[in-house]
């Protein structure tokens, strides 16, 4: 979980430099391009041709349609706002897996639980408060990610046991590719060398480090692994700074820590069985 969070932040990170130069539907287009090949190639050393193949369709299908669209609204997001703000905001997941457990898991949640979401929700608000100009509209669509993520870690964790988690890697850069050569007629930029290349390190990053969360699940308490995603905030604020010039103020670090802090809470509380 670890390794993987790191892994996948350095291709957000890659998205955010490609996403200025062409359209976002083009970049993931050819970033899933690039992942599919490595999946189908790294698929003999990882138990055959036929780990590819979901074991479930349906279950597969629906993880796979919420992966695809987070993978062309979290890069929109990039062109607008600091890459650790969009992290920390799409963070806010465990929140929303507290809010949708009732419905979906049937899992009663108590009032500790409710008072972390509450403390993360005040998180998020200091992280999007705009620093004296207007708030930019964008903030939004990390939130709306992180609505998908908490509903697809729930599934994840229902279905993970029967499913191959390569399968899962393949469909996400099939759809990728699959919905982003759609928007071909729109119009695609030029492709230069350095962009490309760049194209290849986020698909291998992207692909790698979904094949690492996604069996994350089946080896350790999903609990623990929640806890270890937030090392994504820190990764994103050095690569932030490093490439972009990106600073957090002081309500960005206590809007982080309180929505690590509730994150952290949430998950520690969860009961095992409905993780």
């Amino acid at each position: 979980m670890l390794i993987g969070c790191g892994i996948l932040t350095v291709n957000d990170a890659l998205m955010k430099a490609l996403v200025v130069e062409m359209p976002v539907a083009q970049a993931v287009a050819m970033r899933g391009a690039a992942g599919l090949v490595l999946t189908v190639a790294a698929a003999p050393f990882l138990g055959g041709f036929r780990t590819l193949l979901p074991r479930n369709p349906r279950s597969a299908g629906l993880l796979t349609g919420l992966l695809v669209c987070n993978l062309f609204l979290f890069p929109t997001s990039l062109r607008y706002i600091p890459l650790a703000d969009a992290i920390m905001l799409a963070y806010l997941s465990p929140l929303v897996v507290v809010a949708l457990s009732p419905w979906i898991l049937g899992e009663a949640v108590g009032w500790r639980r409710w008072s972390a979401v509450c403390v993360g929700l005040f998180g998020a608000a200091l992280v999007i408060a705009p620093g004296g100009g207007a708030l930019h509209p964008a903030f939004a669509i990390p939130i709306a990610v992180a609505t998908l993520v908490g509903l697809r870690d729930i599934l994840t964790r229902k279905f993970i046991h029967g499913e191959n988690a390569l399968a899962l890697v393949m469909l996400a850069n099939l759809g990728a590719v699959v919905v982003g050569l759609a928007s071909l007629p729109l119009g695609w930029a030029p492709v230069s060398g350095d962009s490309l290349r760049l194209l290849l390190m986020a698909g291998a990053c992207l692909t790698v480090s979904q094949f690492l969360l996604t069996a994350s699940f089946r080896y350790a308490d999903a609990a623990i692994l929640s806890c270890l995603k937030y090392s994504s905030i820190i990764w994103a604020a050095g690569l932030g700074w490093l490439y972009w010039g990106e600073t957090l103020d002081l309500n960005d670090w206590i809007g982080a820590a309180l929505i690590a802090s509730a994150g952290v809470l949430i998950t520690i509380r969860t009961p095992r069985t409905t993780a």
